[in-house]
């Protein structure tokens, strides 16, 4: 390669790798901000892509090069704060897990990546479609809680167990797994609206009107003692 061409490609490197700093550095107070407004306490974080390498203990040269960048499509898990002291295989009504994931490149993220096996060898970034002047930046907002009070690991029942929500503008709160242990809602918007003069302030929002409407639906749930076809045809009954 041309050395003109080689010093080029590392200053590009350089000015990636201090912008993806500068923008965490404005992004991470303004989610913190958000979650401190609801009153939530942080349960974990992962990437949606690519799970992130643990330090020290894996060798990256066994796995894609994609996982030494964790922060490309991250998401976090907050809970309810009143959870602090409880144990965590306990899901109660009235309690929620929130996930905000952080989707910077739509184009990365749909060009499902995790579906790909290994042996067919990483997708190459520069070629991945559609191209970054097409592709959008995502604030993927999800809220899930019991139905009922159960003993549930939050990490891997409640949220490794259900699946993503029905996104919308405003509130559908379902059971998108009807065998599964609750209700979810979410929806999504642009990074950018959060970084607008009122941003934090309409995501709480946003955030609290899902929350509340999730929180009511999974209240007014009955688990049905009896089987369901007979439940539904009981319910005819008393309406005619």
């Amino acid at each position: 390669m041309d050395k003109d061409l080689t010093n080029n490609m590392f200053q590009q490197v350089r000015t990636s790798h201090r912008l993806i700093a500068a923008y965490y550095q404005r992004l991470m107070p303004l989610l913190g901000q958000v979650t401190h407004e609801l009153d939530l306490k942080f349960y974990r974080w992962d990437s949606l892509q690519v799970p992130a390498l643990t330090p020290g203990s894996e060798n990256p040269f066994d796995d894609w090069s994609l996982a030494l960048v964790p922060s490309y499509s991250p998401y976090f898990l907050f809970r309810s704060n009143r959870l602090k002291s409880r144990k965590t295989n306990t899901a109660v009504i009235g309690e929620f897990l929130l996930c905000i994931a952080v989707i910077n490149d739509s184009g990365v993220y749909h060009s499902n990546i995790l579906a790909r096996d290994y042996d067919e060898g990483e997708i190459d970034m520069l070629e991945v479609s559609p191209p970054v002047e097409k592709s959008n930046s995502i604030l993927r907002v999800a809220l899930f809680t019991p139905c009922s009070n159960q003993d549930l690991q939050w990490e891997t029942n409640i949220w490794d167990d259900t699946s993503w929500p029905e996104f919308s503008d405003t509130p559908i709160s379902t059971r998108p797994d009807l065998e599964k242990y609750g209700y979810t809602n979410g929806f999504e918007t642009p990074i950018s609206s959060l970084m607008e003069d009122d941003g934090v302030e309409s995501l709480v929002e946003k955030i609290t009107l899902f929350k509340d409407d999730l929180l009511r639906t999974a209240a007014e749930y009955i688990e049905p003692s009896i089987p369901v076809e007979s439940a539904d045809n009981l319910q005819k009954k008393d309406l005619t």
